[in-house]
């Protein structure tokens, strides 16, 4: 295999990220496919979870917006599927 140098510039990013030997395997696997990766890395449900978790800890709504990186208005919209929940 060639020099990482002569790597297109994403693959030398992995590389350094990852490691060489990643890069080869994600290059291996996915060369030729766009991925996009989610801005979370939670799923919805355990994020949502997280949130509750953390508003019963005694985080304020704007607190949670800030760390889960949601309005204030999402955030009682997740804390209130709880709710529903809970009043069946």
């Amino acid at each position: 295999m060639t020099a990482v140098q002569d790597w297109h510039s994403t693959y030398q990013e992995l590389s350094r990220i990852l490691g060489e030997t990643a890069a080869l395997a994600l290059y291996e696997q996915f060369g030729g496919t766009q991925l996009t990766f989610p801005k979370r890395l939670l799923a919805k449900d355990a994020e949502a979870r997280q949130i509750l978790v953390d508003y019963q800890r005694g985080l304020s709504l704007s607190e949670l917006a800030r760390r889960h990186d949601y309005s204030e208005k999402s955030i009682r919209l997740i804390l209130g599927k709880f709710k529903e929940l809970n009043d069946d």
